[in-house]
């Protein structure tokens, strides 16, 4: 039965009690009034209390920020008067149920304070030991969630106004305090943390749709908010007409980035930066969530992202990378395969142009789905990949089978990086071993000399779109890019609590603190059980 459907004429909520244990054998209001009063985990309250008042030095204190915020905009707030249930408390109150796998739901929340919560334990989340009703737990934690949600939204100061850029940097800052603060429990990520990361999206569905929620009024409860569809090569796709097709859903989409515990294939993923938008607005996921990160103080790495950002512009996303020193692993749409830029050698670029540097060889390289090769590579191993994604009826095809003893062929041809790449992206190169191939013209068969350098510097500009740390399919490069998943879902019963771009945002940053405390636990179980099979 949904939400909204109606009880059938006559029928009392106790009537209808009766009626579903005779059905179903399932007494629901007896069950449901035992799990309300069972005490609530002291862990979840604990931990929410420390993600909320900060745990590190290297983060900061989503209260100290809402108190900040409430400075700035002159004390006001949008709707209801002073409220007994601080902003700091709703915080820790709604952390605390979904650390807890609990609903969020504010009459859920009440009756656990109503019920479940003992007198120490209110205090130490900043509530009155008081005992108060259900309704009284409701009405409060419904103003502090209007509180909330104002000052976020409608600051009254001018620096605010009706800015909604000002309102989405607000809300990153705040979801991002909660997630960091939340990973960095226990000490384990600055410890152990592989420096890999993974840069994701996943949707958020709204429970308001709304003609004005593009570009359109800030008294929408769906600001921000658009039709979201994914696409079969990677990133969503919207459009006016979108409301028409079954396929798109409305809501946001979010930015996640993750990093990993350990350096094993099967590590565990903590999300360290969050960032929500309009769908398909995913141009300023790197300058967002990649400076957030470093601001943590954690290694960098590899940094595995989805085709969708892959295929942003240069000056928007892989020059932010690159600057922030990560290197990209990536997967390529169909009309990135193969050959996608090139770079000659013993030329020095200097004011008035470039001139030959008569000290240094010519060489020519290719840069083949991400990885540099001498450019003489046959023309069959260049195309190897695309060959393979062919239809399956085309003449040119080739199997799985023909595509990796191609790619192993290619090695004969590729560049090795030497060392760390330069603050500049630039990246120092071994040649192969010129016994291990043979050099020839591509078109008339002809035997060319072959280069007698044995290094070369590529800048890190030339294919800063495409490059990558592995050859494109190998072995090396499934392991970097693993299989990432956030494990966080949102359905469209979900968006039913989640009618505006701020409370999805906080819902979700919520739900994101808490996989990670889960995560954090789980890896923590792991290396004790390890460290005592060690110790026997």
């Amino acid at each position: 039965m949904s939400a909204n459907a109606k009880r059938p004429a006559g029928k009392s909520r106790p009537q209808m009690d009766q009626l579903i244990l005779e059905s179903f054998k399932v007494d629901l209001s007896a069950e449901r009034d035992a799990h309300q009063m069972l005490a609530f985990p002291g862990i979840a309250i604990q931990h929410a209390v420390r993600i909320v008042d900060n745990v590190s030095e290297l983060s900061s204190s989503p209260a100290a920020m809402l108190d900040e915020w409430a400075t700035d905009n002159g004390g006001t707030r949008r709707t209801g008067g002073p409220s007994s249930i601080s902003l700091r408390s709703f915080l820790i109150v709604t952390l605390m149920h979904s650390l807890a796998d609990e609903p969020t739901s504010l009459f859920h929340m009440a009756r656990a304070l109503a019920e479940r919560l003992n007198s120490a334990q209110l205090v130490s989340v900043g509530l009155s030991p008081e005992p108060r009703d259900v309704s009284v737990w409701y009405r409060r934690l419904k103003s502090a969630h209007q509180n909330l949600m104002g000052l976020v939204e409608a600051g009254t100061a001018e620096s605010i106004g009706a800015d909604p850029t000002q309102v989405q940097r607000r809300i990153d800052d705040l979801m991002s305090q909660i997630v960091a603060n939340s990973a960095l429990l226990g000490g384990f990520l600055a410890r152990d943390s592989s420096g890999d990361a993974s840069l994701d999206s996943i949707f958020i569905p709204t429970a308001r749709r709304s003609s004005t929620a593009v570009g359109g009024s800030r008294s929408s409860r769906a600001l921000e908010a658009g039709w979201y569809h994914q696409s079969t090569d990677g990133g969503p796709v919207i459009g006016r007409g979108a409301a028409h097709s079954r396929s798109m859903r409305f809501g946001y989409e979010a930015d996640l980035l993750s990093t990993t515990l350990g350096r094993e294939t099967d590590a565990s993923s903590v999300v360290v930066g969050l960032s929500l938008h309009r769908p398909g607005m995913i141009a300023n996921a790197a300058s967002t969530l990649l400076p957030r990160y470093e601001a943590l103080g954690l290694p960098t790495g590899n940094l595995r992202v989805s085709k969708a950002y892959g295929s942003l512009r240069v000056e928007k996303f892989h020059r932010i990378v690159q600057a922030h020193n990560w290197k990209l692993v990536r997967e390529y749409r169909r009309d990135e395969l193969g050959l996608q830029d090139g770079y000659t050698s013993g030329f020095t670029r200097t004011a008035h142009g470039v001139r030959r540097d008569a000290r240094t060889e010519v060489n020519h390289y290719v840069l083949v789905e991400g990885t540099w090769y001498l450019h003489f590579m046959p023309a069959r191993l260049i195309d190897a990949v695309r060959l393979n994604q062919l239809d399956q009826d085309h003449p040119a095809r080739i199997d799985n089978d023909q595509l990796a003893e191609l790619l192993e062929r290619r090695r004969k041809y590729q560049l090795r990086a030497i060392g760390a790449t330069n603050d500049d992206g630039s990246q120092r190169y071994r040649l192969p071993d010129p016994e291990g191939y043979l050099a020839g013209d591509s078109i008339t068969g002809e035997i060319i000399d072959k280069p007698r350098a044995k290094t070369v510097t590529i800048p890190g500009s030339v294919g800063i779109r495409w490059r990558q740390p592995f050859p494109y399919l190998s072995p090396e490069w499934y392991e970097a890019l693993g299989v990432h998943d956030s494990g966080i879902r949102f359905t469209e019963t979900d968006g039913v609590r989640h009618s505006g771009y701020t409370a999805a945002a906080l819902a979700l940053a919520v739900a994101a603190a808490a996989m990670n405390v889960r995560t954090i636990d789980r890896y923590m179980r792991a290396v004790g059980a390890s460290d005592e099979g060690a110790d026997q």
